[in-house]
């Protein structure tokens, strides 16, 4: 189905030699959901600021390769054929969106979304595929081109238990005598190649991901 409607495009330049890009099927995941909670909180942003329906207004993103960049293209438009140009509007109101965006990923408690920051009836298809956390970080990329801040070192100790519960119970060892040093990342940073005693991990990787990480342990200890 075709019609005419409004346009509004945002491009984001993003460096895939620092972040997460298209290299591996992980990366491409925790990319899709950087990019798709993102675009929620938008969309969401642009209707309060505009004091509109959030049906509205409707989008999607695209990712578009040019060497070692990775352009994340961000595309609004009205719901309705000679809809009323409110997608033509978010240019003059785009600091107050960027704003609004911020507060919506930020103010939340919630692991990573909820119906009272992104979740609702007509984005249910997609709420797999919200973090709040991870689109923070990518807003923040796209407004100061600085990377996610390290995890202090409580925050990794955190992040870190049950992985290290499952290897002390495995092994029957002490968390003192694993000899594996681990180094948790924001999940929109590539992790650099792991060496023979460091393994870098995200977040992801110790919750969704937990038994492949747990199993490439394993093998590594092989």
């Amino acid at each position: 189905h075709e019609f005419r409607t409004d346009m509004f495009m945002l491009d984001i330049s993003y460096d895939s030699c620092k972040l997460v890009g298209m290299s591996d099927n992980q990366e491409k995941s925790l990319l899709r959901i950087a990019s798709t909670t993102l675009l929620e909180a938008l969309k969401k942003a642009v209707s309060l600021e505009l004091d509109i329906d959030y049906n509205e207004i409707n989008g999607g993103w695209l990712p578009r390769k040019e060497g070692d960049l990775l352009h994340i293209e961000m595309f609004f438009y009205d719901s309705l054929t000679s809809g009323a140009g409110y997608s033509s509007m978010i240019a003059s109101i785009l600091d107050g969106v960027l704003k609004r965006a911020h507060a919506i990923l930020s103010n939340c408690t919630c692991s990573r979304s909820c119906k009272n920051c992104l979740d609702n009836f007509y984005n249910q298809r997609n709420h797999e595929f919200f973090d709040r956390n991870l689109g923070l970080q990518l807003l923040e990329y796209a407004e100061t081109g600085l990377v996610p801040d390290d995890y202090s070192l409580e925050e990794q100790k955190e992040y870190l238990s049950p992985l290290k519960h499952l290897i002390c119970d495995t092994e029957r060892v002490s968390e003192k005598e694993i000899k594996n040093k681990f180094i948790v990342l924001p999940a929109l940073r590539k992790k650099p190649v792991n060496s023979s005693n460091v393994t870098y991990l995200n977040p992801y990787d110790l919750s969704d991901w937990l038994p492949n990480t747990f199993m490439a342990y394993l093998n590594k200890e092989e």
